[in-house]
């Protein structure tokens, strides 16, 4: 049985995913309900259609480079970020490509399965922006991704934890320093970032090879459209002198 007779049925059951299959020229073979809708097609004229015509797109040069990595390296995943245009909006995709063989394991075509990064992309880009502002104030601002790490710290923080931002972006804060939430727990942190989008309270820091610091502050949960935490936010306010002279009365 070849395997776009067995990908297929799995392909239609992704809710959340634009799922296509092509030929080895990027024709289409297939397209699930969602990638019809996000793309505008209607009553099979899609079929046979090349993909560039149908993910207007100026990057479908790395489309094409994807396709003939698939062909080379059957079984391997390859993922790409392009940016389309879609009704006058500008969108950006996500896509694993990879090749789809026949029953004699030669590739007979490329499955795509895509998800919008729009807003991710938009939030970016309005973080890089937050950081230029982020570094003019005072208080220690971290920013974390959705599986907590680092992806900047504002210039209070680089001064706090004597640590410099291009360090430590893309580690996991654990790689960092050791964090220990006082009065509360984990949890209850998550818990409060789910149903909220924000968690207060006080936590201890300690920086690799550095001392314990306390701090004072606020986490922001920033969701996608899919109430999907993205990314955290950390506020905080070096509390450490008033607890060590609170410590010495």
């Amino acid at each position: 049985m070849s395997e776009i007779s067995t990908t297929i049925p799995f392909l239609d059951n992704m809710s959340r995913h634009f799922c296509s299959i092509t030929d080895n020229e990027l024709r289409f073979l297939y397209t699930n309900v969602l990638f019809q809708k996000q793309f505008g097609l209607h009553n099979e004229t899609w079929k046979g259609r090349p993909f560039h015509e149908v993910v207007q797109s100026f990057q479908v040069e790395k489309c094409l480079q994807a396709k003939e990595e698939c062909i080379r390296n059957p079984g391997k995943v390859i993922s790409i970020e392009i940016q389309a245009t879609i009704e006058g909006d500008e969108t950006w995709f996500k896509w694993e490509i990879n090749a789809v063989k026949n029953d004699l394991g030669v590739v007979e075509g490329i499955s795509f399965i895509g998800t919008d990064i729009t807003a991710q992309k938009k939030l970016n880009k309005e973080l890089l922006q937050l950081g230029v502002i982020f570094d003019n104030v005072s208080d220690i601002i971290v920013t974390l991704d959705a599986r907590f790490f680092i992806k900047n710290w504002n210039l209070a923080a680089e001064q706090r934890y004597n640590l410099n931002r291009v360090d430590v972006v893309d580690r996991h804060y654990k790689e960092i320093f050791e964090l220990e939430l006082i009065d509360s727990s984990f949890a209850e942190l998550h818990s409060s970032l789910q149903q909220t989008g924000i968690w207060k309270g006080d936590s201890f820091v300690t920086p690799k090879g550095s001392n314990k610091i306390k701090l004072s502050g606020t986490t922001i949960g920033v969701k996608n459209n899919n109430d999907d935490i993205v990314r955290y936010i950390t506020i905080n306010r070096d509390t450490t002198s008033e607890w060590q002279t609170s410590k010495d009365l």
